[in-house]
């Protein structure tokens, strides 16, 4: 029985050398799989930082083609208030204009108002007038128009 003994001693020793061994091959294999995520965690961070700079980038240079569009049209507004306060100065000059009378202009805003075309042709249209034949408005003694700059 001796030599039973120590063959079954030994088939242990051999059964706990190979459990052994495999439960440190199974930790290693998943410390490598292990390793081998975390590599791929890192690639996926830095893959996430290159895409949230190319962002930031495209970002930063719609930014700033908005601001250059935005100043475009921040002038072009300027440009077109001022026109617009200049044309509502000459219309509201209008009617002190020696030069009414024949106005094109005029007769175009008397009809958008409403205003009747046919009361201007038939006697209205020098009612502004003095005896002298001189725009009633006129505030100089020459005939000038007050409203010309």
């Amino acid at each position: 029985m001796e030599l039973d003994v120590n063959a079954i001693v030994s088939a242990f020793s051999v059964l706990a050398g190979v459990i052994v061994s495999t439960l440190y091959a199974r930790r290693a294999k998943k410390a490598e799989v292990r390793a081998k995520e975390i590599e791929n965690a890192a690639g996926y961070i830095s893959n996430a930082d290159k895409m949230i700079e190319l962002v930031k980038k495209a970002n930063a240079e719609v930014a700033l083609s908005n601001e250059k569009i935005i100043n475009a049209l921040r002038e072009e507004y300027e440009k077109t208030r001022k026109s617009i306060e200049k044309l509502e100065r000459a219309i509201k000059c209008i009617d002190r204009c020696s030069y009414r009378n024949q106005c094109p202009v005029y007769d175009e805003l008397q009809k958008q108002e409403g205003g009747n075309e046919n009361s201007r042709k038939n006697g209205n249209r020098n009612s502004n007038r003095n005896a002298s034949g001189h725009n009633a408005d006129s505030r100089t003694g020459h005939g000038a128009d007050p409203c010309v700059t």
